[in-house]
């Protein structure tokens, strides 16, 4: 089938609310074991017109960026993590929950299986695989309370220590955040290679991963990308990093065995996906993080359930 446009394209918005519906749409036409989808807080880059608007303030009016200096409440005395030699962390990113929760509103949040509040960071040594070779030491998930109705004033951006390697530092880019759904990869996807079920499951998932670039109306226009999968001329936009769901990089074997060895499970226990970031969406130098490698956050399953996000596993995805 040949799309015209995109009102003519299967709604994304139905695979978020209505999962069923939506792969029971006849250009999906799959069941929940071959397309499991899975909601995730998608974490966009913004526009240089957006960072126009907050580059002279030091920082953008929330709490949810990639890179610069991690927030702390004003008047707190904040440890900056170290790694096991005693250096400096880099900040990769935080997301403040409960902001993104009355943004997005109750309903379309609690889709998530994240907690409801908290600023949420990630500091990590950009060095680290996440082999068998790493340390935990290597990376920390911090969650700091902010209080209901608490706004960006009561924080502040904390000093970076005077001994941090300037190449673990990355130019603070404001995100912009929207609830999405997403499946698993196309490569992941068990159906024979070659085959028509395949490609239609790989339409499907690049039309999926449009829907934060559709919704974002901080990075592009709707213009930008007119056409849909089913068009010759589509052209898959680059993906978007995120909190849950379902990663962009695909399962690796080896990476799979060195998640269950430095995180190892328990009986009935799984492990989800906390944070995967694509450094090559914002400002990062080109050489960070292996040359802009994926960083995936791995937890398990209860443990994010519980709101427990301090015992994670990171992987940097030299393959991705």
């Amino acid at each position: 089938m040949r799309r015209l446009d995109i009102e003519s394209a299967p709604d994304q918005s139905v695979a978020l609310w209505d999962p069923d519906a939506f792969r029971a749409d006849p250009d999906v036409d799959f069941d929940a074991e071959t397309m499991p989808i899975r909601p995730a807080l998608a974490l966009s880059a913004v526009t240089k017109d957006v960072r126009r608007g907050w580059e002279s303030a030091g920082r953008p009016g929330w709490l949810t960026w990639f890179g610069g200096p991690p927030a702390v409440r004003r008047g707190a005395d904040v440890e900056w993590p170290r790694d096991a030699d005693g250096r400096p962390l880099a900040h990769v990113v935080q997301v403040d929950l409960g902001a993104e929760r009355l943004n997005h509103r109750e309903a379309r949040f609690a889709k998530l299986p994240l907690p409801s509040s908290g600023i949420v960071q990630l500091f990590h040594d950009l060095t680290s695989y996440g082999d068998e070779e790493s340390d935990p030491r290597s990376w920390r998930v911090r969650r700091i309370p902010k209080r209901e109705g608490e706004d960006s004033t009561a924080f502040v951006s904390a000093e970076p220590p005077a001994d941090i390697e300037p190449g673990r530092v990355a130019p603070l880019s404001p995100i912009n955040t929207e609830v999405v759904p997403t499946a698993p990869s196309f490569l992941d996807a068990p159906l024979p290679r070659d085959s028509l079920d395949r490609d239609r499951y790989e339409r499907v998932y690049y039309w999926i991963e449009e829907y934060p670039h559709l919704r974002n109306v901080m990075r592009r226009k709707r213009d930008d990308n007119p056409f849909t999968p089913w068009q010759k001329k589509y052209t898959p936009s680059d993906p978007v990093s995120r909190m849950g769901g379902f990663p962009t990089v695909e399962a690796n074997p080896d990476y799979v065995d060195e998640l269950h060895a430095g995180l190892p499970l328990r009986p009935g226990d799984a492990h989800a996906l906390l944070l995967e970031i694509l450094p090559s969406q914002f400002d990062a130098p080109g050489d960070w993080c292996h040359g802009l490698r994926p960083l995936q956050v791995w937890i398990r399953a209860s443990d994010l359930a519980d709101g427990r996000l301090d015992d994670v596993w990171c992987q940097i995805r030299t393959d991705g």
